[in-house]
């Protein structure tokens, strides 16, 4: 394993945390026509529901306190950046791919694309961004805790099934894990990792459950903004979720696993969960699977505002921000590729760019 001294575990850390700034060579003029065309598609969808009485009037959000201790994310006005979801879906059919892992991760361009603001997530996307923190986690500093995040598909539905015998259950989790891990054999025992993050796809939602095996804990990270009992609001999938893992942590002999069945699972209070924002619980599971490092006292932080239209802002620039990471990512074996489909598109004229743009944005709805 590659151990980064702490200098350069911090330099990864501000480099997780903030915007990318580097640039893939569009320039600033196809920026402001994507956004164009975008905003009189969306324009006219309004208008439309408003005609047909489906919407009222614009939703508004309620204004948050700032304090200077708030993280900052971004700079709406100050930062201008490229945008890569704009062009990439120009340059390919939505079925070819456009990230790629030898651990076996893959992403089509049609599901790279509900990556854009007001989408629901594509769950592949997610399990892509969990490979991408799993690699780092392998250049952490000695000083930080061991991370790994499963990606969606170890949570199932069968896992659940009180018609299946328990026995047959925890066999069948064991089978998913190593499946799952096959290629990470010293993280399969769990004895090196302190925190361990299962990504749960419940109904048409998406949230975290962290276990601490160091300092047995049981966080579940949700942006509902519910006051409604953990059993009855996740129908006891945390529960049934800790008997599996603590069943398969027996197999391995890891010492926490008596300890950790006995703990009761807790939802963290953050001032930034909302009430009234449906479809991005995915986003936010992703920013909680980046930022979260076991401290469940209160004190931590994601870098998101409480509900409001600027929480809103900062939730559609980390859209972009992820979209950028995972294509770009190292463990992106089609990393290269991308790029020069970038270099190739920034040397077209305005005219053919306009043109690329607006034909786009109209087959949009249909690729989605």
């Amino acid at each position: 394993m590659v151990i980064e001294n702490d200098k350069q575990s911090a330099m990864n850390k501000e480099r997780r945390l903030s915007f990318p700034s580097y640039s893939l060579g569009l320039t600033q003029y196809f920026e402001t026509i994507s956004q164009k065309f975008q905003n009189e598609k969306e324009k006219k969808e309004e208008d439309q529901e408003k005609k047909e009485g489906k919407i009222d009037a614009q939703v508004e959000y309620p204004d948050s306190e700032e304090t200077e201790d708030d993280e900052t994310i971004l700079e709406i006005k100050e930062k201008r950046v490229t945008k890569p979801s704009a062009f990439f879906v120009l340059l390919t059919m939505r079925s070819e791919k456009v990230f790629k892992t030898n651990m076996g991760n893959v992403l089509s361009r049609g599901m790279a694309e509900t990556i854009h603001p007001r989408l629901w997530l594509h769950a592949y996307v997610i399990d892509a961004w969990a490979a991408i923190l799993n690699h780092e986690e392998k250049m952490r500093s000695d000083s930080t805790k061991f991370r790994y995040f499963f990606d969606t598909t170890i949570v199932r539905d069968f896992l659940f099934d009180e018609n299946i015998h328990f026995t047959k259950r925890c066999e069948n989790f064991e089978s998913i894990i190593k499946d799952t891990m096959k290629k990470d054999k010293d993280p399969a025992t769990f004895k090196k990792v302190d925190l361990v993050f299962f990504t749960v796809h419940q109904k048409d939602h998406y949230y975290l459950i962290s276990m601490n095996l160091k300092d047995p804990a049981i966080d579940v990270l949700d942006k509902r903004n519910s006051v409604a009992k953990i059993s009855n609001a996740y129908k006891g999938v945390p529960e049934e979720l800790i008997l599996l893992f603590c069943s398969y942590l027996r197999k391995v002999k890891h010492k926490s696993a008596s300890q950790l069945e006995n703990v009761e699972p807790q939802r963290l209070k953050m001032n930034w969960r909302t009430r009234g924002n449906y479809n991005d619980c995915g986003v936010f599971c992703m920013r909680h699977m980046e930022t979260y490092m076991g401290d469940s006292s209160g004190n931590w932080s994601c870098g998101l505002h409480k509900e409001s239209a600027k929480q809103q802002q900062e939730i559609d620039y980390l859209r972009l921000k992820y979209l950028t990471n995972i294509l770009l990512s190292g463990i992106n074996q089609l990393r290269d590729k991308i790029i020069a489909q970038t270099e190739k598109f920034a040397k077209k004229s305005p005219q053919e760019i306009d043109a690329l743009v607006k034909n786009g944005w109209e087959k949009r709805t249909r690729r989605i």
